[in-house]
């Protein structure tokens, strides 16, 4: 894995080949229940050069399945995922999703919940229409946020929709590294962050698929030396370095024809935004964000086996020579939920890279191992290859950092409950596990 972390080139050929095969119109094979390698276990005497050909991807990971049977056979005899199913729906049915939000190599671990008030209070028949949920999740040391938001969704499958969203997160130790692509671990600054945000948020849905975004909000960033007194303090001539207060304005476009949202098969999603922020109460900030995300979804060979891709672009473009604080610069490390924890590129360490500009691809093979009722299981091969730059002059294939691991999904009603996975890059090992998955 080391060689093939270092040869760039041959890298960055692959990821354009396969994205570019993800972006055509290739049909899954025919078969709707089960895959290649199980008729051919089923149809010993029937096999063809074909099928052969197509079971050989899936058999290191059935050894997987086969060596776990015992432990399925035991969730039966016990109905332990009848049980486990039994929670979750009356969970669910009461408005509360509870997350695993970060285990980034097991040094911080935190649990959140988002509670939807209308579902708790039994008045979704009454109020069918009305959204009003609340959010939290903590840390101990690492982070504590909440949010909240009152709004309402749209009465038909086209229409208008809205809310009122607030939101609080509290880092009492981050890491930060300066700012470019060719910065090094060992320059390390700590500094605690405080965010608090109020945003108005209005939409439209032009079709069943596809939506017409804009908000208005207003945001504070407070900036500090962190609580880990071992790094150095943060350059006070960064960007932003002493926080800052700024009004946001923003349209966004989205095109999503996914078969299931939290576990998608088929179709992708097409999303586009530029936002104006501009720094108040003395803040020297001014700047457009420009961001794109384009991700797709196929089936090969069997409903069993998917193969997704996504590839992100994103550019910060000053105003007036006008300043960009860095703690809204595009950010690349650990496996986040941007825009609270940058984008997913695991391997390297949570916000590892900032910078102006980024260009990033994830892409995953999916593989379903084990599937019982509503309960499914998926073995994950990934490979994430980005990069953040300043100006487009700057941009160099040779700045891209490549990493590459796998893991196993656990997923309940096709979402993703646990997904715990090891990556390896060029700085080492890390290891996650989230509630969700990163695209």
């Amino acid at each position: 894995m080391s060689l093939f972390l270092r040869k760039k080139s041959i890298r960055i050929v692959a990821v354009i080949a396969v994205f570019l095969f993800l972006s055509t119109s290739l049909p899954a094979a025919q078969s709707s229940s089960y895959d290649a390698y199980t008729r051919l276990v089923e149809n010993p005497k029937e096999e063809s050069l074909t099928e052969k050909a197509l079971a050989l991807p899936a058999w290191p990971l059935d050894l997987l399945r086969g060596g776990m049977d015992k432990t399925f056979y035991w969730f039966d005899r016990y109905h332990v995922s009848d049980k486990l199913q039994w929670v979750y729906e009356r969970l669910t049915d009461y408005g509360l999703y509870v997350n695993l939000l970060n285990v980034d190599n097991f040094s911080a671990s935190g649990l959140g919940a988002d509670l939807d008030v209308v579902k708790l209070l039994r008045q979704k028949g009454n109020f069918p229409y009305l959204r009003l949920k609340n959010g939290v999740g903590w840390s101990p040391g690492e982070f504590f946020k909440a949010y909240s938001e009152l709004g309402w969704d749209k009465t038909e499958e086209t229409g208008a929709y809205g809310s009122f969203y607030f939101n609080f997160e509290d880092r009492p130790s981050e890491d930060f590294y300066g700012i470019g692509p060719d910065t090094s671990r060992g320059d390390s600054h700590n500094f605690k962050s405080k965010t608090t945000a109020l945003e108005m948020r209005l939409g439209y849905s032009l079709s069943l698929h596809t939506d017409l975004k804009a908000s208005f909000g207003y945001k504070t960033v407070d900036i500090d030396d962190g609580e880990d007194g071992g790094k150095g303090r943060m350059d006070r001539n960064v960007p932003g370095a002493g926080g800052g207060d700024m009004l946001i304005g923003g349209l966004e476009l989205v095109h999503d024809t996914r078969d299931f949202p939290d576990d998608p098969h088929k179709g992708g999603v097409e999303r586009f935004r530029v936002s104006y922020h501009e720094g108040v109460d003395g803040y020297d900030f001014g700047y457009f964000k420009l961001r794109g995300e384009v991700s797709r979804f196929h089936e090969i060979f069997s409903e069993r086996q998917v193969l997704g891709g996504r590839i992100v672009a994103e550019h910060n473009a000053e105003v007036n020579h006008q300043a960009i604080p860095f703690f809204d610069m595009a950010r690349l490390g650990g496996y986040g939920a941007y825009p609270s924890l940058g984008d997913t590129h695991r391997g390297y360490q949570q916000n590892r890279f900032f910078g102006e500009s980024l260009l990033l691809v994830n892409l995953e093979y999916r593989y379903k191992v084990w599937e019982h009722r509503d309960f499914a299981m998926d073995a994950v091969l990934f490979w994430d290859e980005g990069q953040v730059f300043n100006e487009f002059s700057k941009f160099q294939f040779k700045d891209f950092r490549g990493s590459a691991g796998g893991g196993l999904r656990f997923k309940i009603l096709r979402k993703a409950i646990l997904s715990f996975e090891i990556a390896r890059s060029s700085e080492g090992t890390q290891i996650y596990a989230r509630s969700q998955t990163p695209f």
